[in-house]
């Protein structure tokens, strides 16, 4: 298959949107509960995304409960730092279980 990596940069795209975190927090678009995720939690949660938007294999998402890998790793869990998030993240794409998919941190696109 096609390499899928995921790239943390510096300048990331905003994800503070409060319509977005709600609805990767499972709150649907009529919840009017304002969620606020750290950055930490935000890249989690855009990892998560950019998998359910991309990843190829619909059938190993559903295998796999993707939306519910969402819930225990935005809901069931808190980061304490960047390198949390990132050690959540590959676990996350760990259970895909598909070596070209992976996160690819700043320094490590720079080698």
């Amino acid at each position: 298959g096609q390499p899928m990596v995921f790239r943390e940069v510096a300048g990331r795209r905003a994800f503070g949107a409060l319509l977005a975190a709600s609805a990767l927090l499972g709150r649907g678009p009529a919840s009017h509960a304002a969620v606020e995720l750290s950055d930490e939690a935000a890249l989690v949660a855009e990892a998560w995304a950019d998998v359910k938007r991309a990843f190829v294999d619909g059938g190993r998402l559903s295998a796999i409960d993707w939306e519910a890998r969402r819930k225990v790793y935005l809901r069931e869990r808190s980061y304490r730092s960047m390198d949390e998030a990132r050690g959540a993240i590959r676990e996350l794409l760990g259970e895909l279980d598909d070596r070209w998919t992976r996160l690819l941190t700043p320094e490590e696109l720079a080698l």
